[in-house]
């Protein structure tokens, strides 16, 4: 085959192939980014709806799927061109003799659960159809992209069409869908006129055979695959080719009675009796824990192991501990009167005063840590999370100051562990959290926010532990309710959470535990999925707390209510959501809260929702406010396109699009780290308009 694809792809190798496709690596000439081409097969190529095809894939956004960027056309050929994931498949990793702990492939199953049910709730619901451990990368962050997902069946109107099985993966039905298909299929014989599209495929081990509509194959046969895929994970193996032959994963030593029961129940052959959603079986998996005494003891066990050490460490250090050098009392006073100042100034001053503030705090007395606890405070209250985490584990604390500073030190742990809770890094904000509390034991705060860490994190028995404990030093009755909603909503018990987070408000005068109750109750509804009787209850409840809450404690709630305002867009159509969701991120931007992908937000809503001169006005805003980034003219250039796409043939000038597209090239190659996919597609439109003698 040819070695440039389109002019623009430069093919290195080829990475995979099979019945519904070849699979290359290549490199974008122009953006020097790697992609993924996947060639058609000449015998699928011809029945493929292809701008259907495009315009479906190219508007998937998730962050365990790739993106997907257009269907290139060079002479005969078809290709999809998509994302390059850096990182190794689960199929590699168990062939090296990887077998993961019930906690790993739980995290995994979450993400790739996530993924399925935002495929399975799309407007045209898609099925995966492949769902194995060769199509899971793990990349260098430790998260999964689940690929080859458009090889996917489109459902519409209960009708279906996918390409083959993998063994030991597919279920039962669409083995049989395949099997049935494959006598019609060898004698060339038409598809039902029901069917949208087929895609290519990549895998060594499936039966490569063309089905036609209504095969039995659901969203539940993703479930299926996805309990083999678990299955795998937790065994080393693949699971029989014979359904009868399986082994249930309840019968393997070593695997916790709960954990079994989840995989399981994905795994049965009547699709009747799996669960009826891909949200239902993630909350199952988030929760397997909690309904296992074997597990839960391991984790206690654990967790009682790491405090014994911890307090054997901390005794250590007490006995080491032996007098503190103060310095002179007016150098003390300067520096007490400076942190003062530095605090004052936390939420007033800007940027550069405060930080000359703190040096002028640490220049005084840079052995005290007073300082570096408000500008830990700042960076978090600013929602610098990574920045702040950072600064903590660069500060140098000695231990021979343990014992003096034993405040400082302790909130600088809280906050640290705050920040991994703010990162969803659930187990180590709970050890810091930990530490925070073992140094300061009459701290109620500490062990409230523990206590809520653990139950998110599935440890319901040890979260209700520290409640009792924090209850018994003097933790206050809304501070209780606040700790209650979460146990019970980890339960399952969606209503009485609620009206615990809903007594929380009523009850207390701190806004800031009144914030954390709002943003909990409105996360109590997303256990409903994104069906719009929970999207618009959880608006309901965050622009309540819009208009209850102070300003400074506003950042959490409008991020989160912008978010749920694009979701119900992108579920509905509704154009009325995407001006509410503009809104909000106006109100950011106007609070001195947004950044340059705020003001990028608000142009593509603007755009996605027909409202081009409010476009316009937002894309100007942007180039003013961020006249020097890269986001900018993209938006610009991709804006440009569509503006002139409004126009009579006769009457379109691209030279505009030109400039913002030189723009946006040339800062990416100053200012990019990683891969824009966008980029490319502004790469591809750009000489879509050059190759029409626009340009």
């Amino acid at each position: 085959m040819q070695n440039v694809i389109n002019g623009t792809y430069r093919i290195l190798e080829e990475i995979g192939h099979g019945g519904g496709g070849t699979v290359y690596l290549a490199m974008h000439l122009r953006l020097q980014r790697k992609v993924v081409l996947k060639k058609m097969h000449a015998s699928l190529a011809g029945r493929v709806d292809r701008r259907s095809e495009a315009d479906i894939l190219k508007n998937l956004r998730h962050f365990c799927l790739p993106q997907v960027l257009d269907f290139v056309e060079d002479g005969e050929d078809v290709y999809t061109v998509m994302e390059y994931i850096e990182g190794p498949t689960l199929k590699q990793l168990l062939d090296r003799g990887r077998v993961f702990s019930e906690e790993e492939a739980a995290a995994y199953g979450e993400q790739l659960l996530d993924a399925l049910e935002y495929l399975h709730t799309r407007r045209v619901p898609i099925i995966h159809g492949d769902v194995k451990p060769s199509n899971i990368i793990v990349t260098p962050q430790g998260s999964i992209c689940l690929i080859d997902f458009n090889v996917s069946g489109y459902l519409t109107d209960g009708s279906v069409m996918t390409v083959g099985y993998s063994k030991g993966y597919a279920s039962p039905e669409q083995v049989r869908a395949v099997r049935s298909a494959s006598g019609m299929t060898q004698k060339g014989r038409q598809f039902s006129g029901n069917t949208r599209s087929t895609i290519s495929t990549v895998g060594t081990s499936r039966e490569d055979v063309l089905i036609g509509s209504r095969t039995g194959v659901t969203p539940r046969s993703d479930l299926y695959s996805a309990g083999a895929v678990l299955y795998s994970l937790v065994t080393g193996q693949r699971p029989a080719e014979d359904f009868l032959q399986i082994v249930p994963l309840s019968e393997h030593r070593g695997i916790s009675d709960s954990f079994a029961a989840v995989v399981d129940r994905a795994m049965s052959p009547d699709p009747a009796k799996r669960y009826a959603s891909a949200a239902e079986m993630r909350e199952a998996l988030r929760t397997y824990p909690k309904k296992d005494t074997r597990y839960r003891r391991r984790t206690l066990y654990r967790r009682l192991l790491f405090g014994v050490a911890t307090g054997i460490a901390a005794g250590c250090i007490f006995f080491g501990i032996y007098g503190y050098r103060v310095a002179q009392k007016n150098r003390l006073a300067a520096y007490q009167e400076a942190v003062t100042r530095l605090e004052q100034a936390g939420t007033t001053a800007d940027g550069a005063q405060f930080e000359a503030l703190y040096e002028a705090c640490v220049k005084l007395r840079p052995d005290l840590l007073d300082a570096a606890v408000q500008k830990a405070q700042r960076l978090f209250r600013e929602r610098q999370y990574d920045a702040c985490e950072t600064f903590i584990r660069g500060l140098t604390i000695d231990p021979d100051d343990r014992d003096a500073q034993v405040d400082c030190i302790a909130d600088l742990y809280y906050i640290l562990g705050n920040c991994c809770y703010e990162q969803k890094r659930l187990g180590e904000a709970a050890d810091w959290m930990q530490q925070a509390a073992s140094l300061r034991s009459d701290n109620p705060d500490y062990f409230r926010d523990l206590a809520i860490v653990y139950a998110q994190d599935g440890a319901v028995d040890k979260a209700q532990e520290i409640l009792d404990q924090a209850d018994r030093i003097g933790l206050t009755d809304d501070h209780i309710a606040l700790v209650e909603g979460e146990i019970l909503l980890q339960k399952g018990e969606r209503r009485a959470a609620v009206e615990a987070f809903q007594k929380c408000r009523s009850l207390t005068t701190d806004e800031y535990v009144r914030m954390r109750a709002y943003l909990f109750e409105s996360r109590a509804y997303e256990q409903e999925g994104l069906t719009h009787s929970a999207l618009t209850s959880q608006a309901r409840v965050l622009e309540e707390a819009r208009s209850d809450l102070p300003q400074d404690r506003l950042p959490g709630i409008l991020e989160q209510l912008a978010q749920t305002y694009i979701h119900l867009f992108e579920t509905t159509d509704d154009r009325q959501y995407a001006s509410e969701a503009v809104t909000v991120l106006e109100e950011i931007r106007g609070y001195g809260w947004g950044n340059v992908t705020t003001d990028g937000n608000i142009v593509i809503l603007c755009q996605r929702a027909g409202y081009l001169k409010q476009a316009e006005i937002a894309a100007a805003q942007m180039k003013q406010n961020y006249p020097d980034r890269y986001e900018t003219y993209k938006r610009l250039a991709f804006l440009e396109i569509v503006l002139q796409e409004q126009k009579d043939a006769a009457d379109r000038d691209y030279h505009v699009f030109g400039d913002y597209y030189d723009e946006a090239v040339s800062l990416y190659g100053q200012q990019g780290s990683g891969q824009d996919m966008e980029m490319q597609v502004l790469e591809d439109a750009w000489q879509q308009v050059r190759d029409g003698g626009w340009l």
